[in-house]
């Protein structure tokens, strides 16, 4: 129980650290002002002071924030300076003698939506460095040695045993079970000539598959001895690409996931985890391994970002589409329109928020 919320705290710590800090270097390259770094939310654990910027650590590790200068527009800030903390009215005081290009909104929409996409963008990162470290440290693999062999079908009338690997078919080497389950279903039925390794012999076996179940088999299983796991290891550049590639692959299965949640084919708890769930699945990922792990959290990193770029206005994507508005308006949306915004994506938020509590709660009983 302990190191399942061990895990998960750092788990939720480290995604937020990254995509805060995705925000923090991009302001900081562009020469905006920053006066806080603040990780999570509650009483300050500790703090400290650099140059410019205070740092800050709290125990609630929910989320946390980047406190620019002139994140206000200069007609919100004459607006509301009354009803502003008196440490928000020490940090306008103090921007009033900053240069006015080390101001968020006095920066080009540009910069702006530079600085805002930087979060999930350094998450989506995150997530492709992770899976590409899985590659590298080694993916298993399951041989083509054969298991169990049902009667009556094609394995077992050619005369197939249970311990032979299967090395080659219609002459293309394999040692991978996925390589070989490929070459059955890309048959159509088709006969094959089978090579295999039998007490250091090889032996040819011609066979058909059949349809069966919607798939084309000849009726073999996975072998269940653990040393038929095999380990394949990537070099950097090859292991990049694969988690490259491993990224473009959840990222769509996300939308895909997204349409039918939408259409109605998949139910809407099944759709959302919250942090129970997270939790749960995570805690789950640890007692497999680090690789299970590493790719849970490659894949939460990944859809954090995702979802941090939807367009509702107290998301990084919402902010996005209001400074894209602004080049097209050429001037920022009123005051009450921004504050209805904000209202809207409060609400809906607290409605996703709850919504995945529930889905929580659902799956749990």
């Amino acid at each position: 129980m302990f190191e399942g919320i061990l895990v998960f705290v750092l788990l939720l710590g480290v995604l937020i650290f990254v995509h805060e800090l995705g925000h923090f270097l991009v302001a900081k390259k562009i020469g905006v002002y920053v006066h806080k770094f603040s990780l999570g939310f509650g009483p300050k654990l500790f703090a400290f002071k650099g140059k410019e910027t205070e740092y800050v650590f709290s125990p609630i590790l929910l989320g946390g924030y980047v406190k620019m200068a002139g994140e206000l527009p200069k007609d919100e800030k004459a607006d509301e300076e009354e009803a502003l903390s008196e440490e928000d009215k020490e940090y306008l005081a103090f921007e009033r003698n900053l240069p006015a290009d080390r101001r968020f909104f006095n920066r080009s929409v540009g910069e702006r939506i530079a600085i805002v996409a930087a979060g999930p963008l350094t998450n989506y990162i995150l997530g492709i460095i992770v899976l590409s470290l899985i590659f590298m440290i080694g993916i298993p693999s399951i041989t083509s040695r054969v298991g169990d062999v049902k009667e009556g079908f094609p394995a077992h009338k050619a005369g197939i045993i249970a311990g032979d690997l299967i090395t080659e078919i219609n002459g293309e080497p394999i040692w991978r079970w996925q390589d070989l389950v490929a070459i059955i279903q890309k048959s159509a039925g088709k006969q094959l000539r089978v090579e295999v390794e039998r007490d250091g012999q090889k032996l040819f076996f011609d066979l058909a598959p059949i349809m069966e179940t919607e798939y084309y088999q000849i009726g073999i299983n996975i072998s269940e001895d653990p040393r038929d796991v095999k380990y394949e290891h990537y070099g950097p550049l090859k292991a990049v690409w694969m988690g490259c590639k491993s990224s473009y692959d959840i990222t769509a299965g996300f939308f895909s996931g997204l349409s039918m949640f939408f259409s109605g084919e998949i139910s809407p708890t099944d759709m959302v985890a919250g942090p129970i769930g997270i939790y749960k699945f995570g805690e789950k990922m640890a007692r497999q391994g680090v690789r299970q792990f590493l790719y849970f959290f490659g894949l939460i990193s990944i859809n954090l970002a995702i979802i941090n770029l939807f367009p509702i206005h107290i998301l990084d994507g919402g902010q996005i589409v209001f400074y894209l508005i602004e080049k097209f308006r050429g001037q920022p949306l009123s005051i009450r329109v921004r504050e209805l915004s904000q209202q809207v994506g409060l609400v809906l938020l607290m409605f996703l928020i709850a919504f995945a509590f529930y889905s929580d709660i659902v799956r749990s009983y």
